[in-house]
């Protein structure tokens, strides 16, 4: 039994440290949990007691400084202790230069914003390098860090591009040729932002970048709205290039064709209802409807007393002779419900270039117009349609119509 005791006395004693230690460890967990409740709190006052009890967290020393900032109170020794706890968090670098910056200490300011990119080769880091080196007119820099941010632009660019113009001073070439990457995506973004401003001739020669050097990327939707844009403001070559683009064709083999001038003439495929492509237009007494190779109107009460209940861009050249052919067949028409194919003004369709009428016809008709184009007209609008005069009785009744052409004569 003797020979027992200091057998028992050792064990006795190793239970006392483990006590010890978990006392120790339980009052460790207890003081973060406390100083995460308190920095919870964000007041300067509740922070402060938060450090008190874990000095070695750099977020409290960063809220902190945060809190000081608001409330106009110098947050330097705070941003430096951060530092100092975590020298490779590239936030409080950044939040260094940025408060040296508003202290007006700017050869310090630079110094933390270059070590802030220095321990981070991301995004944000350069977008503020850029940011400082715009509101020091330190052009050359700027653009530099600009090209570095545009590397690795997150998606969503046009904060990028909005301050690229204003340093640039609308000079359309200078973001191209300063700091744009041989990036498909941020090339894509740059036209969509572009077109979405309405900078229509800078959009036309960054597209021509995207065509030279095959850089269209995966999301080409963007070409769509380029041909919408640019038919709307009558840019006939660039439209044309976007959606051959669009398209995977180059000019020859996609619609519109030197051979064909209409897109789609078989509504062969649904219309897009954009670029080239058909646009249905119903309303309330007429439909539309496709069939094998042709396309269907139908006419029932009420009515408008005019209408294009189809239409789509088509490229013109100034001053040249071209030839619409089509056929058709109709149903229940009179004979003057002014049911035609007109080539319009694409920027005023209220003005005929040329018109067609159809005639009443159970059996297939061939019809076909020859018309010379204005001097100013470079795209025109192919239309299917009717114009009642004021009284006229409303029209009842369907038109068939397919094997649709527009060419140029020689």
């Amino acid at each position: 039994m003797v020979l027992g005791v200091p057998h028992t006395f050792g064990r006795n004693l190793v239970c006392v440290a483990v006590m010890v230690l978990s006392i120790t460890a339980t009052c460790g967990v207890t003081k973060l949990t406390r100083a995460r409740s308190l920095a919870q709190a964000a007041t300067i006052e509740s922070l402060t007691e938060a450090i008190a009890l874990d000095p070695d967290n750099a977020q409290y020393w960063m809220k902190r400084a945060d809190l000081k900032h608001i409330a106009g109170l110098d947050a330097t020794s705070d941003l430096l202790q951060a530092a100092a706890i975590n020298s490779l968090d590239a936030s409080v670098w950044i939040q260094l230069g940025l408060n040296a910056e508003r202290q007006g200490d700017i050869a310090r300011a630079e110094k933390f914003l270059l070590r802030a990119a220095t321990v981070s080769k991301l995004y944000q880091p350069r977008w503020t390098l850029a940011n400082f080196y715009f509101r020091r007119d330190s052009l050359p820099e700027f653009w530099r860090w600009i090209g570095e941010a545009l590397k690795l632009c997150p998606g969503a660019c046009d904060a990028i591009f909005q301050l690229c113009w204003r340093a640039a001073a609308d000079d359309a070439n200078e973001l191209l040729g300063q700091a744009m990457p041989d990036n498909p995506e941020v090339l894509g973004a740059y036209t969509q932002f572009l077109l979405t401003t309405n900078r229509l001739k800078p959009a036309e020669t960054v597209l021509k970048r995207l065509y030279a050097g095959n850089l269209l990327p995966r999301d080409q939707s963007f070409l769509l709205t380029a041909a919408d844009k640019f038919l709307e403001a009558g840019m006939v070559e660039p439209a044309l290039n976007a959606w051959a683009a669009l398209n995977g064709t180059t000019r020859s083999d996609s619609g519109p064709r030197e051979g064909n001038l209409i897109t789609n003439p078989e509504f062969a495929r649904k219309p897009l209802g954009r670029g080239f492509d058909w646009r249905i237009q119903e309303a309330p007494g007429v439909s539309v409807d496709r069939g094998v190779k042709l396309l269907a109107v139908f006419f029932s009460r009420p009515q408008l007393s005019t209408h294009q209940a189809v239409w789509q861009y088509v490229p013109l050249v100034p001053r040249q002779h071209y030839e619409l052919q089509f056929e058709y067949r109709t149903s229940g028409l009179t004979g003057h419900d002014g049911v035609s194919w007109r080539i319009l003004r694409a920027q005023d369709s209220s003005v005929a270039i040329a018109e067609a009428t159809m005639a009443p016809s159970e059996t297939w008709l061939r019809e076909s117009v020859q018309f010379t184009t204005p001097e100013t007209v470079a795209i025109g609008r192919l239309s299917f349609g009717y114009s009642r005069d004021p009284g006229a009785p409303k029209i009842s009744g369907s038109v068939v119509t397919r094997a649709l052409r527009l060419t140029k004569l020689q």
